[in-house]
């Protein structure tokens, strides 16, 4: 991430261009419809100061002759009601046009930011720094850049209305428009300045903000309920929230009361400027070189101009802070995908199997290697186990073998190729994975199986046999909707289910996938053993035609296995057959002494 401090002119230019192609891809038709609107919104308050000064101009001159013509008092009369009310109704349609062209950027900005956070690297979501950079793309993405284009807009609406006021108050005196202009620059540079400022106090806290909002999700969400209360860690969390969010508070209304203060000031100056030019204007209307219709002109021209000079130095500092904050969502954008490289195929069928060639792994966040020079191979058709105890790497070679992470060293292979080269989808199609952190999916009991394999269509048949083989179809079949009820607690007409219940679901979902490969880390972790030993028995039919890895502890579960490797400090401390291994007075006859 390169350093905000260091934004070039060029670089700003790039982001705001971005940002307006972003709103204009969202919808052609209602940013062409709200560009128009703004247009006509700069034009309207100039012709209410015309029509006024007409109707006061009609009005003084009869009061003047003594004659009073009621037929162009009538007509200026309504010609200025008119004014208003086309006034008022843009301002209505203008809100309208708005609210639409809001719902289609945010739309089209969600669908950017999911379609992104779905193809990129798992790796980022398990770094600190990742993390604080999604948050910030995700805070931003949701009203910046549409702030662009309105601020763009409303600066544009500001500078047609300030030249056409620009043009009476040269009646008033050459230099009029260029004193109004001279008094506001400070406080645009000085709004600028203070967005700088902004943007990096914004940057520095994001950690510290995303821990308060860690804490508020501890404190009201169903997942940490029950330990909260368990524990009684309520109160614990409520003062961790209250301190992490008053120091972040804290620092930002400090930074806005130093603002607040200095724009005051410059306030108060304006202010003095704008009451001598009024006095300026009544002296000479007092003398007669200005009539009452046009003092009340110039009265009214000299509030919208101020006003919309205040309003245009507000868009422009808006828009440099827009800007800056862009950076965020822009870098976020930026990030590479796996499939910008990987788009290689899965052979079909696998020949040789799975060769890891001495590979070491390394999380980026820390300097503890997790996995050093494994070697071994899987042939295909094969069922083997990977055994060791909690922190030896198991978990990570998983993720390793399904692509999730690359290696910092050494190669995996299937049939001779790098796993690293084969597209997401093209391994999603033949690697079929439970984790131990398995999904629990708030939708009906059929998607949660279908979810397994969206590209199969999710006939009675197909889902009912995933549901057999994991041994959850009882339970499903004797729900009040059958496979179509919805399952969780998050929606109205949804049912529950145990902690075993819930594997047994994702297991059948890992079924219904017809992969080459299946992977299942703890795959009955949370069964019992009348269960266990059922979907064991399914087991060995199911993966008679594939090639199996399975993560376990459990010596029923490992006895599937035609090899078993096991893990020991981050290498293989041995591998084999079980009864092999088992005769031997090795590190897994240790293990499994000490479970006895």
């Amino acid at each position: 991430m390169t350093d905000p401090e260091k934004t070039s002119l060029k670089q700003s230019i790039v982001f705001i261009v971005r940002a307006l192609r972003l709103i204009w891809n969202s919808s052609h038709k209602w940013s062409a419809i709200s560009l128009a609107t703004t247009v006509l919104r700069g034009a309207i308050p100039i012709v209410m100061l015309w029509t006024i000064k007409l109707l006061i101009d009609t009005v003084t001159d009869q009061i003047g002759t003594g004659h009073f013509d009621h037929r162009h008092t009538i007509e200026a009369l309504v010609l200025t009601a008119v004014t208003f009310l086309l006034n008022s109704l843009s301002s209505i349609g203008a809100q309208l046009v708005s609210t639409k062209h809001g719902y289609c950027v945010n739309d089209h900005i969600a669908r950017i930011i999911h379609r992104k956070s779905t193809k990129i690297g798992y790796g980022y979501f398990e770094n600190p720094d990742y993390q604080d950079m999604f948050y910030r793309a995700l805070t931003e993405a949701s009203f910046r850049p549409q702030r662009v284009f309105y601020g763009i807009a409303g600066a544009l609406q500001n500078a047609l209305t300030l030249c056409l006021i620009g043009i009476i108050l040269l009646s008033i005196h050459k230099a009029m428009p260029l004193m109004l202009i001279a008094v506001a620059m400070p406080v645009v540079i000085y709004r600028i300045r203070f967005s700088r400022k902004y943007f990096n106090l914004m940057r520095r806290q994001t950690s510290e903000v995303r821990k308060s909002d860690y804490y508020h999700r501890l404190l009201t969400a169903k997942e940490f309920a029950k330990e909260i209360r368990l524990f009684d860690l309520g109160n614990l969390f409520r003062h961790r929230y209250v301190a992490t969010t008053l120091s972040v508070r804290q620092k930002q209304y400090r930074f806005i009361l130093s603002r607040t203060v200095r724009e005051m000031a410059m306030q108060v100056f304006m202010s003095a400027v704008l009451l001598a030019i009024f006095s300026y204007v009544i002296w000479r209307t007092i003398g007669g070189d200005f009539s009452i219709g046009s003092m009340a002109m110039y009265f009214m021209a000299l509030q919208r101009g101020y006003s919309s000079m205040q309003e245009m130095l507000t868009r422009i500092a808006s828009l440099y802070e827009d800007n800056l904050f862009l950076k965020n969502l822009f870098e976020y954008l930026d990030i590479r995908t796996s499939e910008s490289t990987a788009v290689g195929d899965f052979p079909s069928p696998m020949r040789r199997g799975i060769e890891v060639r001495n590979v070491s792994f390394k999380y980026a966040t820390t300097e503890r290697t997790v996995l050093s020079n494994i070697s071994f191979e899987i042939r295909p058709g094969e069922t083997v186990a990977i055994v060791g105890a909690n922190g030896s790497g198991k978990s990570t070679l998983i993720k390793l073998l399904c692509g999730l992470y690359e290696p910092t060293q050494g190669t995996i292979c299937i049939d001779g190729r790098p796993l690293s080269g084969i597209s997401r989808g093209s391994i999603a199609k033949n690697v079929s994975v439970i984790f131990q952190d398995f999904m629990l999916y708030n939708a009906s009991a059929r998607d949660n199986i279908w979810f397994g394999n969206i590209k199969c269509r999710p006939t009675d048949a197909n889902v009912s046999m995933a549901a057999s083989q994991a041994g959850i179809a009882p339970v499903f079949e004797n729900l009040k909707s059958g496979y179509d009820t919805s399952l969780g607690n998050l929606f109205p007409d949804s049912e529950m289910l145990s902690q075993g219940e819930w594997q047994r679901t994702a297991l059948a979902r890992s079924f219904y996938n017809d992969s080459q490969i299946i992977i299942l880390d703890e795959p009955t972790s949370s069964l019992d053993a009348f269960t266990e030993s059922e979907i064991i028995d399914n087991f060995r039919t199911i993966v008679s035609r594939r090639t199996a890895i399975i993560v376990s502890h459990r010596l029923s579960t490992i006895k599937m296995a035609d090899r078993v490797i096991v893990l020991k400090d981050n290498g293989i401390a041995e591998q084999g057959r079980l009864a092999d291994l088992l005769g031997q007075d090795g590190y897994l006859k240790s293990m499994i002494d000490k479970m006895k």
